[in-house]
């Protein structure tokens, strides 16, 4: 009792799960939403054009993310270090022009070269998507890139209110309207814009302010950090970004579609790891520039603790309500398989969780641009090579080789640079236990409730293993810091 009581008072003093809990109502809100927007699509679209219209979604999803993330990250860096209005607004108004002329010149380009695009790989829809979807891609750039003006003034709720609760209410409500009186199929297009229209211009008035005037000087290494930072986040996009990509070029319109319901709802595993990066990163910037490396590392502690245990659980519950959801969708029960071998490298990466964030907080963009080009390469090659023996698993597994090879990079450069131990010993007989465990699971797995509930139950469990293995004492395990 003293242990359990112990360690429920460790958890509550967890400034990392609180938060999260604080959050979970709206992220939750969020992540109905964008079940239930996929579902809807799912439905009014035959499947081999519900497939087609996902890899052209998967593109602008791929250029929007990569531009708004990257565009946001120095956002984020400098707002951490001074939090106040004046470096906020006018950091975001030269971000965002930044942002929407590189946006508006990629997304034009690719317009300009969709039906060529169609004819390479012999899907003419394709093409018909990637034009329609335009517009989308350019809102959902500049929403993405506002949500780091939130980030930097630790308003994480309201940084995903804007981001994905908003948007998604609005997709909503608009795929119901679509769904019960009808309408052609290019209305889904720009009901989507529109959802990203309405977060956008609740964003433009706080731009717009007048208390406030002119632009952030942004500098040579501004523009040089801002570059590495929207190629790192265009190449770390690889699930329903890169993979739908792969997959609607290898595999046929069909299993893109079974890829396209699997992957969304894997994308969804670390839904709410992405409460704790977001409340860790401006943590960090302040930590950094104080030199405090102490507090740095144990921070990073908790948001290692605290990232496994989240996204342990929320796969463990997704898989759980998979059946579910996709008995209502029509003829999808071989992507229950597949979500589960895509929960394996989620849950790998979230044992390393943070590391990413100190180095970028750190400056070092340049060798985060580098693991993570590594990344998209194993990520594409191994599908490239292995498709005709394993077919559409390849990409999960290739997922996997990309976070174990390359996260241990990451914690061996901040090991180097700032003496802090991210990994324990006692981490890696659990993750190596959980990817036996997911192996497993791959293979045991069908639409069966019972098979569905008692994988999830064992996921769940590994996360409880990672939250409490992090929670107890570490000194046994500890390493003396390195002069640095």
């Amino acid at each position: 009792m003293n242990v359990i009581s112990g360690g429920v008072r460790r958890l509550l003093q967890n400034s990392y799960i609180t938060s999260a809990l604080f959050g979970a109502g709206t992220r939750g809100v969020s992540l109905g939403a964008q079940i239930l927007a996929l579902l809807v699509m799912a439905w009014l679209l035959p499947k081999a054009e519900f497939g087609d219209m996902m890899t052209a979604f998967a593109v602008y999803r791929i250029l929007s993310y990569g531009i708004g993330t990257g565009c946001a990250a120095i956002i984020v860096y400098h707002v951490s270090r001074q939090s106040d209005d004046s470096t906020e607004i006018r950091t975001h108004r030269s971000l965002a022009l930044i942002g929407f002329i590189v946006g508006g010149l990629m997304i034009g380009t690719l317009v300009l070269a969709a039906p060529a695009i169609g004819i390479a790989v012999g899907k003419p829809r394709i093409a018909y998507w990637l034009i329609h979807l335009a517009p989308f891609g350019l809102l959902s750039t500049l929403v993405t890139l506002a949500g780091g003006a939130y980030d930097g003034r630790h308003a994480i709720n309201r940084s995903i209110f804007l981001v994905e609760l908003l948007p998604n209410i609005v997709r909503v409500f608009l795929l119901g309207l679509l769904f019960i009186f009808g309408g052609p199929a290019v209305l889904i297009a720009y009901a989507l814009a529109l959802a990203h229209l309405v977060a956008w211009l609740a964003v433009l008035r706080r731009l717009l302010t007048s208390t406030v005037s002119g632009f952030y000087r942004v500098t040579r290494w501004d523009m040089w950090f801002t570059a590495r930072y929207i190629l790192h986040s265009l190449l770390s996009l690889q699930l329903q970004g890169i993979d739908m990509v792969v997959v609607g070029w290898l595999f046929t319109s069909n299993v893109a579609a079974d890829y396209a319901i699997a992957g969304r709802i894997a994308a969804l595993f670390p839904f709410f790891q992405q409460i704790v990066l977001k409340k860790f990163a401006p943590r960090c910037g302040y930590l950094l520039a104080a030199h405090d490396y102490t507090a740095l590392e144990h921070e990073a502690g908790v948001c290692r603790s605290s990232s496994v245990a989240a996204v342990a659980s929320l796969t463990g519950f997704l898989l759980m309500i998979a059946p579910l959801l996709l008995r209502g969708a029509g003829d999808f029960a071989s992507a229950i398989t597949m979500m589960v071998a895509l929960g394996a490298a989620p849950y790998v990466r979230s044992f390393f969780a943070g590391g990413e964030t100190i180095l970028r907080m750190g400056g070092q963009s340049g060798f985060n641009l580098g693991i993570m080009a590594a990344s998209f390469a194993l990520v594409v090659a191994t599908p490239l090579l292995l498709h005709h023996f394993l077919g559409i698993f390849s990409l999960p597994l290739g997922m996997v080789f990309s976070a174990l090879l390359l996260n241990p990079l990451i914690v061996f450069r901040v090991r180097r640079l700032f003496g802090i131990r991210l990994l324990l010993p006692q981490d890696w007989s659990v993750l190596l236990s959980g990817l036996v465990i997911f192996a497993w699971a791959s293979r045991y797995a069908t639409q069966d409730l019972s098979r569905v509930l008692t994988i999830g139950i064992a996921i769940i469990i590994l996360g409880v293993l990672g939250m409490l293995l992090h929670i107890r004492p570490v000194s046994p395990f500890r390493l003396s810091r390195p002069h640095t």
